[in-house]
């Protein structure tokens, strides 16, 4: 078996994890689209597979079987911070994969839709609706990009490896 790394984006819900990790699939090539789904592409010569799904046990555990399926190079799945969607992905780490997965973090923006402070005086916004909707688009597009680079540093390290043990092998000694 070749290498193989998992990357997991992991928050709360509804905090854009399904949203970057569409946005990397059409960084990376992919169709773009905005809807949950799993999907396997070729990138840099290396079979990747993403799934957007990751909300509890029983998607990752579709999300797994996918994996399992395809036989990528690289893994990509959204998961939540614990539970069983985190069990579901450390069990494919330990029993299938064989390394530590990549846990990033997913970024995101809380802005309190209260209109009320603590003191019950109304609070004037500081950013309009508009301004939210920018922020936390660009939070999910620099996010995508840094997925990317992150699938970028794995794959030319491979290279760079593939490179030197060819390198390595004395032609006349064989």
């Amino acid at each position: 078996m070749g290498k193989k790394v998992i990357i997991a984006l992991y928050g709360p819900e509804n905090t854009g994890k399904t949203t970057t990790l569409n946005l990397l699939i059409g960084l990376l090539g992919g169709p773009e689209r905005t809807e949950d789904r799993r999907l396997r592409l070729t990138y840099g010569r290396k079979r990747i597979a993403i799934a957007t799904y990751g909300d509890d046990k029983k998607q990752l555990d579709r999300n797994i079987n996918f994996f399992k399926e395809e036989s990528c190079d690289i893994y990509v799945t959204a998961t939540r911070t614990e539970g069983g969607s985190v069990d579901a992905l450390e069990a494919f780490e330990e029993d299938d994969i064989g390394t530590k997965a990549i846990w990033i973090y997913k970024s995101y923006l809380t802005y309190s839709e209260l209109t009320r402070g603590k003191k019950g005086k109304p609070l004037k916004e500081s950013i309009t609706k508009e301004q939210i909707e920018i922020i936390r688009n660009t939070i999910n597009e620099q996010q995508a990009k840094i997925l990317k680079a992150t699938i970028d540093l794995i794959i030319d390290k491979w290279e760079e490896q593939s490179k030197d043990n060819s390198s390595s092998s004395d032609p006349v000694t064989e």
